[in-house]
């Protein structure tokens, strides 16, 4: 059939024929998708942040920070600085209504010196002041793995791996609601078991 259609017709509609043919069966085989752009870390940022609220988590860490397998953890690599990914997250956190950050450093930072590894004081310090104005608090590092794993059975984690090759230098971000404090929720609990007489 196919054929007696090329033999009825002239040249340049049996070319464009058989392009449409060709077109047609690699639609077929790769199952009618065209092939998709992976999409960049900051495009992940973008569009995890309207998603995200109270409870989930964004993790920007050194090179050697480990693959979750945990499937609601997911990791992205960046290929940039830790300061380059850190600035980028904490700026949208800061634009989002929904969210704010907690965040959690390892407590080994403290520990490693300039001598196992140079630059890590610098490296603190810098650390320190881009930190500022953002409840932080400090735990072991494995705590840290060990909270993202347990969150990650109900919750969205997002893992951004940087270019650093510093040990101990990750930044656990904890998001919270944007529009309700600490306080605030402190102050219902206590409403709520005075109401309870509790």
């Amino acid at each position: 059939m196919i054929t007696g259609y090329f033999n009825s017709q002239s040249a340049w509609q049996r070319a464009f024929a058989a392009v449409g043919i060709a077109v047609a069966l690699t639609f077929l085989l790769t199952g009618c998708q065209a092939p998709q752009q992976s999409m960049s870390w900051r495009g992940v940022v973008c569009r995890d942040l309207p998603l995200y609220g109270d409870r989930n988590w964004i993790a920007i860490v050194d090179s050697a920070y480990p693959d979750q397998s945990r499937p609601g953890v997911a990791t992205v690599v960046t290929h940039h600085s830790m300061f380059t990914v850190l600035k980028y997250v904490l700026a949208g956190i800061k634009k989002a209504p929904n969210i704010r950050a907690e965040a959690y450093t390892d407590k080994e930072l403290n520990y490693v010196s300039d001598a196992q590894t140079p630059g890590i004081s610098a490296y603190r310090a810098k650390l320190t002041a881009m930190l500022a104005g953002i409840p932080h608090f400090s735990r072991m590092h494995i705590q840290s793995i060990h909270r993202l794993n347990k969150d990650g059975k109900l919750f969205s984690i997002l893992i951004l791996k940087t270019n650093l090759t510093m040990p101990y230098t990750s930044v656990f971000i904890h998001l919270k609601c944007g529009y309700w404090s600490n306080a605030d929720e402190a102050a219902l609990r206590k409403a709520m078991a005075s109401a309870s007489g509790n």
